[in-house]
């Protein structure tokens, strides 16, 4: 098959989902990057039609993906040892795929049914793809694919129609409301940072990849409303203390040692460059000479360095030296003075000399400077922890259905 075109808006539009957390080949988990901040306070019992959910910001919103981090799982089925090609619309050898295939209902979640459709259409071209290029292979790897994305989508449905049927009719046309406008955002932020010509295109592009804007719509809403009751019930409200930080802090002090470091730079000439080592040692010693003479180190590693380094003037940013593999190296760069430049290093395969720019003796972070990173680090766990508790109080009283429950779980080895 040969090796097809990709247009650079395709690219370009591929490249903007990946930063946006929008991306092709993944659930709608990453979509809920954005859109939420527009959610207002709500009170939920009030018999009168309130504003819509309260506002969850979007550092709430990296919290609960880094949290929930299942929604938007990373598979991929080049892991499966097939080798793929990219989609050529002329080559032809992609057949259409039959809008029954993937209307199989493969989970229900209180009586709301979960579509093949609905796990494989991330997948797009790649498993039309596979089922040419490995029919043999091509039942076995989709259904792996269902298996292992499915706990994701039957805790995002349980979530969202959660929350759903927690709100009232009114209050849920105006979350409705406020999601196709948030979305319709994002849709003209990202026509206009791919540099398309509009929704119709983008549209274009997307079915090329197997998706459609009506996809991305749902599992936008979907994601939102997953979130939104993250937001609502698995919030942490505890405080820490100083006295509890510190705690946590001792207790995990080695968490917060670091090694010594150096920063430097190099001139290395090596042996093969020159004639062998006397030509490369004659060489050195003109380098050397130089320096003596008081031209800058990074002037004179321009210009004799045979190092990777030697258009920088042969810098080496802060280098940890216990990574230094080179006994002879790291020795001078303890040893030789901040400022000054190293005797020649003589080696197998080279010589060097480096001039000490700066220099951290290894120590531990202060509590003080760790404290904020602490506090967050605890928080975001204990949040984790609600999000686990959350979602197995309301798997305790669904009803969930999958067409895998019968199957005999694999022989332990």
């Amino acid at each position: 098959m040969p090796r097809p075109t990709i247009s650079l808006k395709t690219l370009r539009l591929r490249t903007l989902l990946r930063r946006a957390g929008w991306s092709l080949m993944v659930s709608g988990t990453a979509l809920a990057v954005h859109g939420c901040g527009s959610f207002k306070s709500v009170e939920m019992d009030n018999p009168v039609v309130g504003p819509p959910p309260p506002r969850v910001s979007a550092e709430d919103i990296a919290v609960d993906q880094k949290n929930y981090a299942r929604l938007n799982p990373e598979v991929s089925i080049t892991n499966s040892g097939v080798k793929l090609v990219r989609y050529d619309e002329k080559s032809k050898a992609i057949p259409e795929r039959s809008p029954f295939e993937d209307a199989e209902i493969i989970a229900t979640v209180n009586g709301k049914p979960i579509m093949a459709s609905d796990i494989l259409e991330r997948y797009g071209t790649k498993l039309d793809i596979l089922k040419v290029q490995a029919p043999d292979k091509y039942v076995e790897i989709r259904n792996q694919l269902l298996k292992k994305d499915l706990p994701n989508h039957i805790e995002r449905s349980l979530l969202a129609g959660t929350l759903k049927e927690s709100l009232k009719k009114e209050q849920m046309e105006q979350v409705k409301t406020q999601l196709d406008k948030a979305f319709e955002e994002q849709v003209q932020d990202m026509v206009k940072k791919a540099n398309v010509s509009g929704p119709e295109e983008l549209e274009h592009i997307l079915r090329e990849q197997g998706t459609s804007l009506a996809s991305l719509r749902d599992a936008f809403g979907s994601q939102q409303m997953a979130f939104q009751y993250l937001a609502l019930h698995a919030k942490e409200p505890k405080v820490y203390s100083r006295s509890e930080l510190l705690e946590y802090y001792n207790a995990h002090i080695e968490e917060y040692r670091y090694p010594a470091q150096v920063k430097y730079r190099e001139m290395v000439i090596y042996h093969h460059n020159n004639g062998g080592q006397n030509g490369a040692a004659d060489k050195m010693k003109l380098a050397v000479t130089e320096l003596k003479n008081g031209t800058k180190f990074a002037d004179v590693a321009k210009k004799f360095s045979e190092g990777s380094t030697a258009q920088n003037g042969g810098f080496c940013d802060w280098t940890r030296l216990e990574s230094l593999g080179d006994d002879n190296l790291r020795g001078a760069l303890i040893n030789t003075p901040h400022g000054e430049i190293s005797e020649v290093l003589v080696g197998t395969t080279s010589f060097q000399v480096v001039e000490v720019m700066e220099r951290k003796e290894a120590g531990v972070h202060p509590f003080e400077e760790m404290q904020t990173k602490i506090e967050k680090k605890l928080g975001e766990e204990a949040r984790r922890q609600l999000t686990e508790k959350v979602l197995a109080d309301l798997k305790a009283t669904a009803v969930i259905e999958t067409i895998f429950d019968n199957e005999t779980p694999p022989a332990k080895p």
